[in-house]
């Protein structure tokens, strides 16, 4: 029905479906490669259970750690669930909702939290997983 533009700031949480051989799959590199190319500062954990199969492009990228099997997959999500939790201490540190709303704080006025100290940048990390039925 033609282009679809959406942002991760009003859309956070994208789904995916449709029968096999549908496309899903190259969807979401062709997504991945638009977020990548204009989100330099961005963090990218992929879940891919096909065993690498469909990620394997984005591997080498210095922001993309690529997970390949189902026990891998349960420990990016459980370094992404620490992550958030420290974000959270953070956000809720500086009175924020978000990481808009956190970037908008005089940097001279913010607070900052044992795990994330004034030298580490806040970016936004996106999660993808490819097959989540195999979890």
């Amino acid at each position: 029905s033609g282009p679809l533009y959406v942002s991760l700031k009003d859309v956070p949480h994208i789904l995916v479906g449709g029968y096999t051989n549908s496309g899903k799959s190259t969807f979401l590199r062709q997504a991945l490669l638009a977020l990548i190319a204009t989100s330099p500062d961005t963090e990218f954990s992929l879940i891919d259970l096909k065993r690498g199969l469909e990620f394997q492009t984005f591997e080498t990228l210095p922001s993309v750690r690529v997970y390949i099997d189902p026990k891998g997959a349960i420990e990016a999500l459980k370094y992404v669930e620490g992550q958030l939790e420290k974000r959270m201490e953070l956000l809720r540190a500086n009175k924020a909702n978000d990481l808009d709303a956190y970037a908008r704080v005089p940097e001279e006025k913010r607070q900052y939290t044992k795990d994330w100290p004034k030298s580490r940048k806040l970016s936004r990390h996106v999660v993808v997983i490819d097959e989540a039925a195999e979890l």
